[in-house]
């Protein structure tokens, strides 16, 4: 039985979210993972011992680690919270998305390769230099990349322009 209360609101449509939700993974070894004392309508996830939040806490390449290191280097630089957006034209038009953030505090280029495969862009005007800052996989590859930039399957990084 449905019980979402999106669906109640409106019933008969079918645009009830409960098929495809479950409830909020907090802990390792809670009753219902510490989402409730109560009974929740929906059953949770099969896998909510090893993934919930107490565990990604203690996992340094956990999502959750990724989301708090990124959320630390955009509130120590300017650029990346208030500065101005530019999205980068790459060559290939291929997998990677790339854009810049400039404040007068400083520059950054931000570049996601979409594929499962290595890609790499030219770096634009004025961005000859850059210095990797944040990687979605952990330690960037390189310590900097001059005119061209090397990005690891599905892989983002975050750059300081140096020059």
């Amino acid at each position: 039985q449905r019980k979402d209360p999106f669906e109640q609101l409106d019933p008969g449509k079918g645009q009830g979210r409960d098929p495809q939700r479950t409830p909020m993974q907090w802990q390792t070894d809670s009753a219902n993972a510490g989402f409730t004392t109560g009974e929740p309508w929906l059953p949770l996830a099969a896998d909510w011992k090893t993934v919930n939040v107490e565990a990604q806490k203690q996992d340094p390449a956990s999502m959750l680690s990724l989301t708090r290191r990124i959320i630390q280097l955009a509130r120590s630089e300017p650029a990346l919270l208030v500065g101005d957006h530019y999205l980068v034209i790459t060559e290939t038009f291929g997998p990677v998305i790339a854009y810049r953030r400039e404040h007068e505090s400083g520059k950054f280029l931000v570049a996601l390769n979409l594929s499962a495969k290595p890609a790499e862009f030219t770096l634009p005007y004025g961005y000859n230099n850059v210095k990797p800052e944040l990687s979605t996989l952990g330690e960037p590859q390189a310590e900097q990349f001059q005119n061209v930039v090397h990005l690891r399957a599905n892989e983002g990084l975050i750059l300081r322009c140096l020059a």
